[in-house]
């Protein structure tokens, strides 16, 4: 039905396949619901959906895709303009208060959606469109159908993940989706069910800091990077198609910032010469994928040995 605008797309703009296929699916979708033939009731869908705790960045994103289909269609709708987005929140949860929001009780389905997206660093949308199928219990593993990169590589359940996550299924009666709407049989849990049970369980440990399910993705990898896993490693658990995505955190992450400042002349005697040097070499180790950068490690034995040498004997 849409092939003739997914052609159009692929040959008319310069968007990415990935963004050409989310706006074929934006568009079915609202094909589907009737709303692609009335101005007011995409907006009064749009405002339902917000208020229900849909990022306004996401309902922008069909937006997009509706503006590319009114363009091809060559109709002429009054301009829908994108609503207002608020500054990405650079916070994420400690482990304390990761600890305190999971042993917030609300349903037993949210109870397991939130262990298994905190705890293995997905994406919110890669654990909602989850289907009992796509799990490998043998492996301790599963493959989500729905990701952001179609890479279709393994995400893995931790051991205790994995018993909770069976004892759940072995409660659910013929599902297809692991965690199914109450509201909607044969269909999944919504984000914005999703972003109404995050806001119930912050409110619930009197957290005021602007979390969303996505903030838990970023402390996976904030918390990772502080205890000092490789950054490669981090790269592959979160399924970064491009370390320097990762890298991203890397940079900002305070602790690494805190070491960074502090080697420097101002804070004198805040770290050793020997923990500088260790920190320089672990970082080039982790800004790495495949080389080692021998010049910048003889640099830093360089430093080492200059610092281990004796002070000239007086005369």
């Amino acid at each position: 039905m849409l092939t003739d605008f997914q052609f159009y797309l692929q040959t008319e703009t310069n968007l990415s396949d990935k963004t050409i296929k989310r706006h074929i699916q934006t568009l079915e979708k609202l094909i589907k619901s009737g709303l692609i033939n009335s101005r007011e009731e995409f907006l009064k869908y749009c405002l339902k959906r917000i208020e229900n705790g849909i990022d306004p960045y996401t309902m922008n994103k069909e937006i997009q895709g509706l503006n590319h289909y009114l363009t091809f269609k060559k109709k002429k709708w009054q301009k829908i303009h994108y609503f207002k987005t608020k500054v990405k929140n650079k916070l994420s949860p400690t482990l304390e208060e990761i600890e305190k929001f999971l042993a917030v009780h609300t349903t037993d389905h949210f109870d397991v959606f939130w262990q298994i997206h905190i705890n293995s660093g997905t994406r919110p949308g890669e654990v909602i469109n989850l289907k009992v199928k796509d799990i490998d219990f043998n492996n301790s593993c599963f493959y989500p159908e729905q990701t952001k990169t179609d890479d279709g590589k393994p995400i893995i359940l931790l051991p205790h993940i994995k018993k909770i996550l069976q004892d759940y299924i072995a409660t659910l009666d013929k599902p297809i989706f692991l965690f199914e709407s109450k509201f909607k049989k044969g269909s999944p849990i919504t984000v914005e069910a999703i972003n109404r049970d995050c806001q119930k369980r912050l409110k619930a440990i009197n957290c005021q800091l602007p979390y969303t399910p996505h903030s838990f993705r970023h402390a996976y990898i904030t918390i990772g990077i502080s205890k000092g896993v490789p950054i490669q490693y981090i790269q592959r658990t979160t399924r970064h198609a491009d370390i320097k995505t990762t890298m991203n955190y890397f940079d900002k992450n305070v602790d690494f910032a805190k070491k960074a400042a502090y080697a420097h002349p101002f804070y004198k005697n805040q770290l050793t010469t020997d923990e500088i040097i260790e920190d320089w070499i672990s970082y080039i180790n982790k800004t790495k994928t495949n080389q080692f950068n021998n010049s910048k490690l003889q640099q830093a034995f360089s430093l080492l040995y200059e610092s281990k040498k004796p002070p000239p004997k007086e005369r």
